[in-house]
């Protein structure tokens, strides 16, 4: 269908191009998707998840929020003012759904990250009032550690290429359709311990993961909320790009390399992550599309009370 953003918003000309619905207005009967972007490119972050949530079959409205406790230096101050909202519980009180997107600050202790207590109003919010949410690598395990105080632990080199993941709880259903291994690509240096996550049997659910890098998707049974350690919204040239802003930091970091396409040389040539990317986004999507009809009704039984 149509996924509708604001005005301004800058990729919309290049999506369309590729044949993506975008409309720029507020329609008045769609699903109302938040993104809080704590990238430092947003316009890159906003235009992946943009391309995916446009990919599905129902009316959508992308919602783009930043943390204004925090002063982007990416980001010109009147692209925000224009296309973003600040993330205030008011604001995501009035979405059926929230993504929070990921952040290159695993170097920091949670707590020395300068927007962490506006961040940690927000988590528990959405964990007090059963918000469908995804949250995107860094964001997943800060909110894991909000939640559950689940720590995060350094790997012993960056997790970085494109990486099978296997199914571990087959009747999930935020993994349906994705087959028993999906590609990934992974970008972090950190990861949490799966015992850490089999800890909370009530509460979490570990339902996919690779030896190599760790849990890959924790689905929250109480809150509605999924986890995902990883990038699906990555483009093609997204991991490269990566590797050469990290080379020119002086960072020691080998080339990312795709360990799913073992018949060739490992070359990230293609997404190959793509339809397993929107069969995710679409399943995701069902789980909030459920919770706002459900909002509703309970809405319009209480207004008929």
């Amino acid at each position: 269908m149509t996924l509708f953003v604001p005005q301004g918003f800058a990729a919309i000309r290049e999506l369309v191009s590729e044949g993506c619905p975008l409309i720029a207005g507020h329609p008045d009967r769609t699903l109302r998707i938040g993104l809080l972007n704590l990238m430092p490119k947003k316009k890159i972050a906003e235009r992946q998840f943009a391309r995916l949530l446009s990919a599905d079959s129902r009316n959508i409205e992308l919602a783009p929020l930043h943390m204004a406790s925090h002063q982007a230096r990416h980001c010109p101050t009147f692209y925000l003012n224009r296309v973003y909202r600040p993330a205030t519980i008011g604001t995501i009180a009035r979405l059926d759904g929230l993504i929070v997107t990921g952040a290159p600050i695993e170097h920091l202790e949670f707590c020395d990250v300068d927007y962490w207590r506006q961040l940690a109003a927000i988590l528990d919010f959405v964990r007090a009032s059963h918000m469908p949410a995804l949250f995107i690598c860094w964001a997943a395990q800060a909110a894991l550690y909000r939640c559950y105080g689940i720590a995060k632990k350094p790997l012993e080199e960056k997790a970085f290429g494109v990486f099978p993941q296997h199914i571990i709880e087959s009747g999930s259903e935020i993994a349906a359709g994705l087959g028993p291994v999906f590609p990934t690509p992974v970008s972090r240096h950190t990861t949490v311990e799966p015992l850490d996550i089999l800890k909370h049997p009530r509460s979490l659910k570990l339902v996919a993961g690779c030896d190599q890098t760790g849990p890959a998707l924790v689905e929250d049974r109480m809150t509605r909320s999924v986890y995902m350690f990883n990038h699906l919204e990555y483009e093609v040239d997204t991991l490269h790009k990566e590797y050469r802003r990290d080379r020119l930091l002086g960072h020691s970091i080998g080339e990312p390399l795709d360990h799913c396409n073992v018949a060739s040389t490992g070359k990230i040539g293609e997404i190959t992550w793509g339809t397993t990317a929107r069969r995710f986004f679409t399943n995701w999507l069902d789980r909030v599309a459920v919770h706002a009809c459900l909002a509703h009704r309970i809405k319009t039984d209480r207004k008929v009370a």
